[in-house]
């Protein structure tokens, strides 16, 4: 009966047949017609709402399956799962359901991949609903159940279901524990790998040596040389590209940062990267933007490098998720490499303009505009009118990443052509569509979450030149946007990274009214008397206001100094200030300490927190806003922070821009007598530049710096 199921080839056909046998079938009977059913694609899916395969034969289908499901063998219930699930028939999730509990119940007669099929099953059919499977399976792991009978390839599978899983609960611990397994068992078999690939590499170093003193032996006539013993070969990699972008995309869904997988997974497939589809490629790099986890740059450069070579295989989305993934791993990616990608997907959206979504367009506009990126004029001009119709029906996050994007266009197109803002077909078309995007938000911001808000913010202070031609600091729009982010602020809603992001737009945008300001400085004290103290917020309060809060100023110089100084104190969640945030917190108080609004002994702390063991390696960027509190402290002009300074600016005085200069000479100026050789050189070095005209405005920056978003 098996054997003439299998040679059926229409649906009509297998139809007739399971109705003149209904007597003689069995479990492996129907799973043998679903699965060939299926294979043979005998009845055409239609994945639409309330969908599924259509004609007489897919409900008889079902009904059999749901009959003879408690009778079938683990592998015809996994393969009638298979069918049932390839087949898209929405009336059978609940038939899917019931064989997973089945196989709950005695999983431990089944295989790995029936499992892992079970477990597709489900995820494919019902992407909404939980699998029975997982918990039992997490507590057979947890009771000591090892993962090593099952294969590379299921054990990707099984992560990424996991994923899956973990993605859509609340709570998530069985697919979470199953991963974490997962990646143990994976960890294991890439160390072997790389054990044997350490072996294979000595084995050939050493038959190398030993051809080389043959060949010696040869010349010198002497026929006796070493024999070579036959060399064990390298075994494949254990993970393909498609095995690793599915173990990789569960991890992503789960958050799971594990260590000691990522990079090995990614370098064992850089051999067969270069033939892998584009589907592979790409879900491996969005996952590890995802991760966002350290990688070395040379598999890194290989995935980017077959990204391109695939691109007439990509999909919009697929592009857009690339370029996101690429700004994510930027720390780790090659200059060349990222500029290659970026100019792929500008060619690819000209190409290809018709296919692109506007969620698509948004984000390829934003993507390209982080890589310095931007589209020509022409298509520049369809992609915004493109938008601005379907603008209402966007996400919040994609309104704001669409103002971040106009902005940065808007700057990299000014910088190379001026007046192309007001002056050009796509510019007034970017200055229209920045103008529609500024109203949506405005229209939103009353139901918009503190992050969005700030995000909102953030995104509209990049471009100076766009926020002048909208007139945004003053203009209604912008003001609906100030209120909210205020009431955000004053009801402490904002977490301390969007604090930081919100007070640098503030500056940026000059939102200097009275109750933006309290409303802020509540939001940085709440988050400093915590310990917590972000660099661009001081910097930011600084540049707004710094006469108009002198005791958190104070409390906040205070709190720094002992940081600095006992940084070991700190709590485990809490990281030491790096160099690029000393520098932009030692701005701020410097900007503080000349308007009198430091207390001098905070002053005098803040100058003994600076670390000996780093002194003689002192930044410009520390050592300019350092003498300027020295000499508002009156510290010695002989202290061990003044000479590390003054060391620093006769080494770094040529790169340093006109308002550090002026503030170092003001400081130097206190700080040592009139004839003192630096201060003369200083001197000398300013008449010359005042001479020339220019300067150095792209100089080492002075307290005054405005830090980049």
């Amino acid at each position: 009966m098996e054997s003439t199921i299998t040679q059926c080839s229409t649906s009509r056909e297998l139809h007739q047949l399971l109705l003149r046998h209904s007597g003689d079938l069995g479990g492996r009977e129907v799973a043998a017609a679903i699965e060939v059913t299926a294979r043979r694609r005998l009845l055409e899916p239609t994945p639409s709402a309330g969908g599924g395969s259509t004609g007489p034969l897919a409900p008889l289908l079902v009904q059999l399956a749901d009959k003879y499901a408690p009778v079938m063998e683990p592998g015809s219930l996994s393969a009638a799962a298979w069918g049932l699930a390839a087949l898209q028939l929405a009336p059978a999730r609940p038939v899917v359901r019931q064989m997973q509990d089945l196989a709950r119940r005695q999983l431990f007669r089944f295989a790995p991949s029936q499992l892992c099929t079970l477990l597709w099953a489900g995820s494919s059919l019902d992407p909404g609903g939980h699998s029975p499977l997982l918990p039992a399976l997490a507590a057979l792991i947890r009771g000591g159940m090892s993962l090593a009978l099952f294969s590379s390839h299921n054990l990707a599978v099984l992560a990424y279901l996991c994923g899956q899983e973990g993605g859509r609960a609340a709570t998530f611990s069985p697919a979470k524990d199953i991963c974490i397994a997962v990646t143990d068992e994976c960890r294991s078999r890439l160390q072997e790998y790389q054990q044997a690939e350490r072996q294979a590499q000595a084995y050939q170093r050493a038959e190398q040596r030993a051809r080389d003193e043959a060949a010696g032996l040869q010349r010198k006539r002497k026929p006796r040389a070493k024999s070579t013993e036959i060399l064990p070969r390298l075994p494949p990699p254990p993970f393909t590209p498609g095995d690793a972008a599915m173990l990789l995309t569960g991890l992503a869904q789960l958050g799971l940062r594990v260590g000691g997988v990522v990079e090995p997974l990614v370098r064992q497939c850089k051999a067969r990267l270069e033939t892998a589809p584009a589907n592979d490629v790409t879900r491996i790099l969005v996952a590890l933007g995802d991760l966002s986890m350290e990688i070395h740059s040379e598999p890194l450069t290989a995935l980017l490098r077959r990204v391109c070579e695939v691109q007439a295989d990509l999909s919009p989305q697929q592009v857009a998720a690339a370029l996101w993934a690429c700004h994510r791993l930027n720390g780790a990616t090659q200059r060349s490499s990222a500029n290659r990608l970026a100019s792929m997907a500008v060619r690819h959206y000209t190409r290809h303009a018709e296919a692109y979504r506007t969620v698509d367009t948004i984000s390829l506009l934003w993507g390209a505009s982080q890589m310095q990126r931007t589209l020509p004029d022409g298509a520049l001009v369809g992609a915004l009118r493109a938008v601005q119709s379907e603008l209402g029906q966007q996400s919040t996050s994609g309104v704001s990443s669409l103002l971040s994007a106009l902005g940065r266009h808007a700057e990299l197109r000014s910088a190379a052509r001026a007046g192309w803002l007001e002056g050009t077909p796509a510019g007034r078309e970017t200055l229209a569509t920045a103008s529609a995007v500024l109203a949506e938000v405005a229209l939103r911001a009353r139901h918009m979450q503190p992050a969005e808000l700030a995000a909102a913010a953030s995104a509209l202070a990049i471009s100076p030149r766009l926020v002048a031609a909208l007139g945004a600091p003053d203009c209604e729009h912008a003001a609906v946007l100030r209120s909210a982010c205020a009431a955000a602020a004053a009801a402490n809603e904002l977490l301390a990274f969007d604090v930081a992001q919100l007070a640098t737009a503030a500056a940026r945008l000059r939102w200097t009214d009275s109750d933006f300001l309290d409303s802020l400085a509540f939001a940085i004290e709440c988050r400093a008397r915590l310990g917590i103290t972000t660099s661009e917020a001081v910097w930011a309060l600084a540049s707004l206001a710094p006469t108009r809060y002198p005791e958190l100023f104070n409390y906040m110089a205070a709190s720094y100094a002992s940081k600095m100084q006992h940084p070991e104190r700190l709590p485990a969640h809490l990281a030491a200030f790096q160099s690029e945030e000393r520098a932009m917190v030692l701005s701020a108080f410097a900007i503080v300490a000349v308007v009198r609004g430091l207390r001098n002994n905070n002053m005098l702390a803040i100058l003994a927190s600076v670390n000996m063991m780093e002194v003689r390696m002192l930044p410009p960027a520390e050592a300019v806003p350092l003498l300027v509190l020295a000499a508002e402290a009156r510290a010695a002009p002989g202290s061990a922070v003044v000479q590390a300074c003054c060391s620093t600016i006769k080494r770094s005085y040529p790169r340093l821009g006109h308002d550090a200069l002026r503030q170092v000479h003001g400081a130097l100026s206190r700080l040592c007598p009139p004839n003192d050789p630096l201060v003369l050189t200083l001197e000398r070095h300013m008449a010359v530049l005042s001479q020339v005209g220019e300067g150095n405005p792209g100089g080492e920056p002075g307290p005054k710096a405005d830090p980049d978003s």
